[in-house]
């Protein structure tokens, strides 16, 4: 079928994407000249009438959304039997394409976009919408590093099954474990989603990936995630942390709300940014990293700006949208602290500012750039070819040809709306009290906080009854334990247990690193591996190849940071290799002796109590008995650590 030249009120130009559920068309008002995207849904899908009812059902629901970060619903409607509505139109770059462009993308700029994301997330999730479908390729960023969230709702709208007209619904690199397998899609889904969209900026690809869509959900519904921290050691811990969260196959045990996610992103990045800038250098004043940080200057107002150049226009895959009208606005402010960010009202045309309490404006500020981008106004405009107000605008078989949009009113079911001055006296009022109250709430928590430590009881109840000896929160027990309680009797045993997980991951990112290269790699890493793989096959021999190691690399003049940290690890696995050994030698020699020392080895499992009377008797029952004396020296240590 031929496509018309007109679809509603617009007439239609380019193709921006095309896929199995239908084309995004840039097209213009024919009166008031605005430009908008249309998307036309596939003919195929739209003459089921199943599929008629989902989407006057879905469309009522996309009304609904009104925010900064979420790109806006103009219109929508029927042209000779081809359903199709139109969006703002979004001048940017789409976020997948922007990673394969970078490769990476710095974690300070990941956290702004997870931000915004999070922002759009909690809104849509406040009225009762689900993405569905969260993916680099529906995240539009512009050119002042706003990011714009697009096809709220289209899984929905096509349908629970995981293929329509060719193509997957829920794209399965990005999809929750519970959508491949039909248990339900939540809020939580979106957040799963998000956790593989932080990935993929962190690392370059998402969590799974496979040869065919099977592969890919079977990975996604079975095998674990490679931790970031082991593709990526600079990474901070914290962000590992929640993305490793994110990911979880269950979603009861991923964080509950993208608030939740957003207030820890925000937090992050506010402390990993003090870091920075403690760690300026005096003399110069510029930050010991690299890292680029959020740009805090008051931005200019728009008629002060000239000479603007408009940013390249780039398609995000299928269902891009762009605008027109740029406005510049800072999406965590509006979102941390409640008010409305600068937004344009998309009937009137106007600039509105953020207000703080007292009715005074707060000048936006322009978050990091990213890429090329602008905003559409969105007009809501009477046409000729619109409803009247009081029609039954559902989309049926009897009407073939009709359209409607989207009113400021119908809108106001989301966060951001007009208010009349005597509600906007209460609601300051409110939102003072409010403020005032999470202010003395977080001076409290800052001053317990600084003022209390837990006690070494509670650190090492804490420590011991983690299992995971791999797992981050034992590095971040263990160091924190380390660094409140240095002289403490068992701060020796931890350090030797942090300095265990440092040797650990340090085999498993290499090892990672080795299997994602194309080459051989560097001389120092295959070298140190190889040593390492012979400690439990050949323990002597691999003492020799990790002194060895450390005389040719850790000793050179050449040795850069990172041999010199591996050379730390090497020489402590050479001490574990040493005891180890004598350990072994005195237990062939006597089994007594041997039977004895596994009584110490489950001694050191037990809780503080229990290791210290199960040490006590041991001392006690085998005091003065020369064969056991190895034994007892190794328990009367224990015993004093543990005091």
């Amino acid at each position: 079928m031929k496509l018309p030249e007109y679809l509603g009120p617009y007439r239609i130009g380019e193709l921006l994407g095309k896929g199995g559920m239908g084309a995004v068309y840039k097209a213009e008002h024919a009166k008031s000249g605005d430009t908008v995207a249309v998307k036309l849904i596939a003919l195929q899908i739209s003459d089921e009438m199943r599929f008629r009812r989902r989407f006057d059902a879905e469309i009522k629901t996309l009304k609904c959304l009104s925010h900064p970060n979420i790109v806006k619903l103009v219109g929508f409607g029927e042209e000779h039997d081809l359903l199709f509505y139109s969006m703002e139109y979004v001048d940017g770059q789409s976020l997948q394409d922007k990673i394969r462009a970078e490769k990476k993308i710095h974690w300070t700029q990941a956290l702004d976009i997870a931000i915004q994301v999070c922002s759009a997330l909690k809104h849509a999730h406040d009225i009762g919408v689900i993405h569905r479908d969260l993916k680099p390729a529906n995240l539009l960023i512009k050119g002042d590093g706003t990011v714009k969230l697009v096809d709220f709702g289209i899984s929905k709208l096509f349908g629970n099954n995981l293929t329509a007209a060719g193509s997957i619904m829920g794209t399965a690199d990005y999809m929750a474990p519970e959508q491949a397998t039909e248990g339900g899609t939540t809020i939580r889904s979106d957040l799963y989603s998000l956790g593989c969209v932080i990935y993929a900026m962190l690392c370059g690809r998402p969590p799974f990936r496979g040869k065919n869509i099977t592969e890919v959900i079977e990975a996604v519904k079975h095998k674990d995630h490679v931790p970031l921290d082991m593709v990526d050691p600079e990474l901070p811990d914290d962000i590992v942390q929640l993305v490793n969260e994110l990911l979880q196959k269950s979603p009861a045990d991923r964080p509950p709300t993208a608030l939740a996610v957003m207030n820890r992103l925000k937090a992050m990045r506010s402390g990993l940014q003090r870091m920075a800038t403690m760690a300026d250098t005096p003399s110069t004043g510029q930050p010991s990293s690299d890292a680029p940080m959020s740009d805090t200057r008051v931005s200019e107002p728009p008629e002060s700006k000239t000479n603007h150049t408009d940013p390249a226009k780039t398609v995000a895959r299928d269902d891009k949208t762009r605008p027109d009208d740029t406005v510049q606005f800072n999406s965590d402010d509006f979102a941390s602290k409640g008010t409305e960010a600068t937004w344009v009202n998309p009937s009137a045309k106007t600039l509105r500012s953020d207000q703080d309490a007292g009715g005074k404006t707060i000048p936006s500020t322009t978050p990091p750039s990213a890429a090329a981008g602008a905003v559409a106004s969105g007009h809501s405009v009477d046409f000729s070819l619109a409803d009247p107000p009081g029609l039954d605008t559902s989309i049926g078989t009897e009407s073939k040809t009709h359209f409607q949009t989207v009113s400021d009113s119908e809108g106001q079911g989301g966060t951001y709306r007009e208010t009349h001055p005597s509600e906007e006296h209460f609601s300051a009022r409110y939102l003072s009290i409010g403020l005032i109250v999470i202010a003395l709430a977080v001076g409290g928590y800052i001053l317990l906080t600084q003022l209390g430590h837990p006690s070494p009881d509670d650190l090492i109840t804490k420590i011991e009854a983690i299992s995971d000896d791999e797992s981050l929160e034992l590095k971040n027990e263990l160091e924190r334990f380390v660094k409140l309680y240095p002289e403490h009797p068992q701060a020796d045993f931890f350090r030797d247990r942090l300095m265990v997980y440092q040797v650990n991951a340090a085999v498993k990112r290499l090892k990672l690193r080795a299997k994602l290269r194309t080459d051989e790699g560097p001389l120092y890493e295959t070298s140190f591996l190889q040593a390492m793989d012979l400690r439990d096959s050949d323990p002597s021999e691999a003492r020799k190849q990790l002194q060895h190691w450390i005389d040719v690399f850790q000793e050179s003049a050449q040795a850069d940071q990172t041999q010199r940290e591996l050379g730390q690890l090497a020489a402590f696995e050479i001490e574990r290799l040493d005891a180890a050994t004598k350990d072994s030698s005195l237990r062939r020699d006597d089994p007594k002796l041997a039977e004895l020392s596994d009584r110490i080895d489950e001694a050191e499992k037990l809780a503080p109590e229990e290791q210290r009377r199960l040490l006590e008797g041991i001392l006690n029952l085998y005091h003065g008995q020369t064969w056991a004396e190895p034994a007892l020296e190794r328990a009367r240590e224990l015993l004093k650590q543990s005091s």
